[in-house]
């Protein structure tokens, strides 16, 4: 079964809670524009999180011949809070700040979701 955008999205952001409440980052789901969860890191700084889903990694055949996850930011310039990136399939995710990201799209080798990355990107991120 294909998910839709919004449950794929909705998806995301819910495995992106889980796994932050493993890091003892406290986290809520909102529904707000431009946010879509609240968090608490253990030293009470408070993050607004935008999460960025994709469900595996697709081929580009015009410009490579290896599957990445695509992520697009193109309505999301500046934002002040922080970028959680999903990969869905592999039940991962990279934490990003806004200076962190070169484009309006950013393509990931899948081989850069990690444990290892998982865990690193959440403890700059947050300071943790």
């Amino acid at each position: 079964m294909k998910l839709t955008n919004r449950a794929t999205g909705r998806a995301g952001e819910f495995l992106a809670c889980s796994i932050l409440e493993n890091h003892g980052i406290k986290s809520n789901h909102v529904d707000l524009d431009g946010d879509d969860l609240w968090a608490k890191c253990p030293r009470n700084f408070f993050h607004p999180i935008q999460v960025k889903t994709a469900t595996r990694p697709i081929i580009n055949a015009r410009h490579h011949k290896i599957a990445k996850y695509n992520y697009t930011f193109k309505n999301n310039m500046n934002y002040s809070g922080i970028f959680v990136l999903c990969a869905l399939d592999k039940r991962k995710i990279i934490c990003m700040k806004w200076d962190d990201i070169a484009a309006t799209t950013l393509k990931i080798h899948p081989d850069r979701f990690t444990s290892e990355a998982e865990v690193q990107s959440i403890k700059d991120v947050f300071l943790l």
